[in-house]
């Protein structure tokens, strides 16, 4: 009790350390600014979904005009940690494509330096990168840096479009006082569910999905065509690291249930942090085959690399594992209704 636990939800490379960070409960910095000088302390004193936009938008989702904002502390050596809570605005496929082929830069990550009283900065990490999606949470350990205990102010530069919700210090505590249980799932089942309906508060917060409101049930996307796994149970494919996987589609839903374990003892309180390996793969025209489930991902992977000559029988996952499509992968996928659903208009045309 008292004490708070985090992970560095960060998209880097290399990829962070997602180990179990603990803290004391994190508090307001001394001050915050953008770029311009205006203060947002207040609007970032607390996780609250209400979000700063500290930044002038470019044509290209995702890609701001380099900003800055500039973190005062308060007492260093008590709270060492940085946490920052926000959500990130990507790029795609397309867009990363565009840039590629013109004279503007990508998107850049988080610039982290950090000053001390003589005023002078130091780059404590070139580019640590941004959230890795909605609602993240990013951790800093100040610490790291040389003269860490004379840090007075840290200063974020980035091109990358984050909405930032809060952004607080923490004391750090020691590992030992975590107890950590690894909890297998009892039932893991796979079925279809449609798609929840959206939401968004404003300009400045994400879209996201209210799971009570079911929107529709059709197919929605034009789906990756090919075989995914078949509706059902599915725990086989799942209890282990090992390039067997379910193969979910649009509008899909896993169901995993925990046997309930006995309450945490006098004086500890539980958090839950859940632990998946995956991939994913979307379906902009400039995504790397796009259109088909083929190629397949697998670890050890260096390159995902689409020739245009794949099959499923020379597919190296599919040599490895071929049973699993005949007991689980049997569910064919294909976009054919969805990209000829075109409705025609079979009245005359009127002269007016």
């Amino acid at each position: 009790e008292g004490s708070e636990i985090f992970v560095d939800e960060r998209f880097a490379f290399p990829a962070p350390d997602l180990s179990t960070r603990l803290m004391g409960k994190p508090e307001p910095v001394k001050r915050v600014k953008d770029s311009s000088g205006e203060d947002l302390t207040g609007l970032l004193a607390e996780l609250d979904e209400t979000y700063a936009r500290p930044f002038t938008k470019t044509r290209y989702q995702g890609l701001t005009e380099e900003h800055t904002l500039e973190i005062e502390l308060q007492d260093f050596e008590a709270a060492p940690w940085l946490v920052l809570s926000g959500w990130l605005r990507p790029t795609d496929s397309s867009i990363n494509l565009a840039l590629s082929q013109g004279s503007i830069d990508s998107p850049k990550g988080l610039k982290v330096e950090v000053s001390t009283d003589d005023g002078s900065w130091t780059t404590l990490h070139e580019n640590y990168g941004f959230p890795a999606g909605k609602l993240k949470t990013i951790l800093i350990d100040l610490e790291k840096a040389e003269d860490a205990e004379n840090i007075r102010l840290v200063r974020l530069t980035t091109t990358t479009e984050i909405y930032w919700d809060s952004i607080l210090q923490a004391e750090k505590m020691d590992s030992s006082m975590i107890t950590e249980t690894d909890l297998e799932p009892a039932e893991m089942e796979l079925r279809y569910r449609g798609f929840s309906e959206w939401y968004r508060m404003n300009e400045t917060s994400p879209k996201l999905p209210d799971y009570s409101i079911v929107s529709s049930t059709n197919q929605r996307w034009r789906d990756l065509e090919g075989f995914h796994t078949r509706f059902g149970d599915v725990s086989e494919l799942l209890n282990q690291i090992d390039d067997r996987y379910v193969i979910m589609n649009a509008g899909d839903e896993m169901m995993i249930r925990f046997r309930e374990t006995d309450p945490p003892k006098e004086g500890f309180v539980r958090s839950f942090v859940f632990v998946s390996d995956g991939w994913e793969k979307d379906g902009d025209y400039n995504t790397e085959a796009s259109a088909t489930v083929l190629p397949l991902p697998y670890h050890g992977q260096t390159e995902y690399e689409n020739t245009g000559s794949e099959t499923l029988f020379s597919d190296p996952v599919f040599q490895q594992h071929p049973e699993d499509w005949i007991n689980y992968h049997t569910r064919y996928i294909t976009p054919h209704n969805f990209r000829n659903a075109l409705v025609f208009d079979t009245e005359p045309a009127s002269n007016e």
